[in-house]
């Protein structure tokens, strides 16, 4: 696995990571937070996990606009090095 792939992995886990945060704190099923959303419960907790690479940008706005969390602070990536 290459360092860009390894970046990628961590940076996907921490996006998750903080989905799953902001789900908890609100107090939200995966059901609800799927409905809220339009996507499938499934889909939601693989990317809480880390397990979701093809989640498109667009979704990701819906996710920290139904949990009420800025975009920016959702995809911040502590590692990220801007070439």
């Amino acid at each position: 696995m290459s360092t860009e792939d390894k970046d990628f992995t961590a940076w996907l886990r921490e996006v998750g990571i903080r989905v799953k945060r902001a789900r908890m704190q609100r107090h939200l099923s995966l059901r609800e937070l799927a409905a809220m959303v339009g996507m499938d419960p499934g889909r939601i907790s693989k990317l809480e996990r880390g397990l979701e690479p093809n989640i498109s940008l667009r979704r990701l706005y819906k996710l920290a606009t139904a949990l009420d969390i800025n975009i920016d602070e959702l995809l911040h990536h502590s590692n990220f090095k801007h070439k």
